[in-house]
Parts: C-alpha cells; structure tokens; sequence
C-alpha cells in the first residue's frame, strides 16, 4: 500500500545488491510515475499483480538473472511504457500475461524496441515487416474474420511474442504452400494463446500444402505457445496436417494442442501436434515438453 501510494506522487527506484528481488502483494497506481525494480545479481520475481492506469506512466524491470513473472502486469493509460532487461529470459508463468492496451503504448527488452499489437488491422500490418519483432498487447477478437496467412508463403524472420495474450475467433486461409497464422516461420513465436481458430487450405494453390494453426511450416523456433479448440482442414492437393503446425524443421518446446484434424483423401501425413517432423542437413526438428489431445476425423491418401 505504502509502495502504491508513493507512487502516486513521484517516481521509485528499488534495487537488490544482492540476490534476489521479489514483490509478492499488488501494486497499482493512477499517474505518470515510474517503477523501477533492479536485482543486480539476482533474478525479479513478480507473484503480486502491477496496474498501472495513469497516462505515461512506466515500469522497468532489470535482472540479472531471469524476471520470473508470476503475476499480471497492466498499463493501460495512453503512452505508457514497459521495459524488460535481462542476462537469461524472461519467463511468463501461472498463465501471467503483459497487457499493454492503451494507445501509443510502448516496449522494449535488453535495449531492443518491439512493434505494440493491439489490434486486427495491426496484426495483419506484420506483412509490411516480416522481420521485425513484435510484441501482442491485448487479446485480440477476430469475430470470425477471414484473415490470409502472415506472410502467405513469404518467411517472418522477425519475434512475435504474445507476452501471454489470446488471439481467437479466425478463419485463416492461404494460397501457398503454407498455411496457419503465419505461413512459414523462420524467427521466433512465443509466449501466445490462439482460441477457436479455423485454418483451410481449401484456397491454397500449392501441389504439396502444410497445414497448422500457428504456422503452416516451422523453421524457427516456437516456445510456449497453446492452442485450443482449432479446426484444421486439407487442400485439394497433397496436404500434411497438424494442430500446432504442419511442418516442422525447426525447434517446439512447451507447446500445446487441443481441437479437431479433418483429412482428405489427399492428406498423406496427419498429427495432433505436427503434420511432419522432419531434420534436415542444417540441424534436427525437436520437439520437448509438449502435448496434443486432438480429435482425428475423415480419411487419408493411404485408406483403402
């Protein structure tokens, strides 16, 4: 409470010279003011929520170790600004999410700025910029939008963290090879939920089509990323279809899947996480700490 109320006033540095630095009730705060939390030597451990409404106000959380982020964080004033700096990660855990809903609001990690998703329009903005990072700062409703696939062939090279928001209600297509949320990743995808989210490769003009609801082919890396009650479906073409993603050459750890597979008689490869997994010359797919519960429907190339 004494933390809160000061903020109100002025701007607050704490800092641990040793270990680590830990705030385990809620902060919140209606002014432009600034927090800043520093371990030095340690890691910054949030189990209390911080809420900031003011209009510019500001959090910077310094570690140097991991911020482990147990909690919500929320600025939603306009022009507000996160700053995360770390030496390992930061790690969102207990479904903790970073909301950053109010306009002009802005982000930044280890000295580097990421684009502020907030809105449908955004999202689809990502097409101008396929390497640039990118953070999501709410939950996006798609209301059952069709949306063309990031990238629609082309590779994203950039990061999208979802910082542990939810985008649902999408009906994504695509005229590549390649088909989900993003077409073809090369960069890096975490931290995201994606909810009742319909991909087709019905429109795909591709003889051999990848099929996923995060992403149609994986050559990058994927890391906490879930997927609920997804409905993927084949081509007319030869098709691979997984619920997270239908090719994988590259890296998934802490990934989930729920939902529903329907085959074709041209689908060839069919599974509850990936289509295919596959290690080439320049390194091997891996897959950790990572599960599907999907329903499996229609049929395959290869039934009788």
């Amino acid at each position: 409470d004494t933390l809160s109320r000061n903020l109100g006033s002025t701007h607050i540095e704490l800092t641990s010279k040793r270990g680590n630095l830990k705030v385990d009730a809620p902060v919140s705060w209606n002014s432009a003011n600034k927090l800043s939390l520093s371990a030095e030597q340690g890691d910054v451990e949030l189990n209390g929520t911080i809420k900031a409404t003011g209009n510019g106000a500001g959090l910077a959380l310094n570690a140097r170790n991991e911020i482990r982020q147990k909690a919500d964080i929320t600025l939603s004033g306009q022009n507000t600004a996160l700053s995360l700096n770390y030496g390992k990660r930061h790690s969102l855990q207990d479904d903790a999410r970073v909301t950053l809903s109010g306009k002009g609001a802005s982000f930044r990690a280890n000295d580097q700025d990421y684009k502020v998703v907030q809105s449908l329009q955004q999202l689809r903005e990502i097409d101008r910029n396929l390497g640039e990072r990118y953070v999501l700062g709410n939950a996006i409703d798609g209301g059952n939008t069709s949306f063309l696939s990031l990238g629609n062939g082309r590779a994203f090279t950039g990061i999208f963290d979802g910082l542990g928001n939810e985008i649902s209600n999408l009906a994504v297509y695509g005229t590549s090879a390649f088909i989900g949320l993003f077409s073809n990743n090369h960069g890096t995808l975490r931290n995201l939920y994606l909810d009742r989210v319909e991909v087709s490769g019905s429109r795909s003009t591709g003889y051999n089509n990848h099929v996923g609801t995060l992403a149609g082919a994986n050559i990058g890396t994927i890391h906490n990323v879930k997927v609920s009650n997804a409905r993927v479906t084949g081509s007319a073409q030869n098709n691979a279809l997984g619920g997270l993603v239908g090719l994988n050459l590259g890296r998934i750890d802490q990934a989930s899947a729920s939902g529903q597979l329907i085959g074709n008689g041209r689908t060839y490869a069919i599974g509850g996480l990936v289509g295919e997994n596959i290690s080439t010359a320049n390194g091997i797919a891996s897959i950790d700490n990572s599960q599907a519960d999907v329903i499996i429907s229609g049929h395959m190339s290869s039934d009788s």
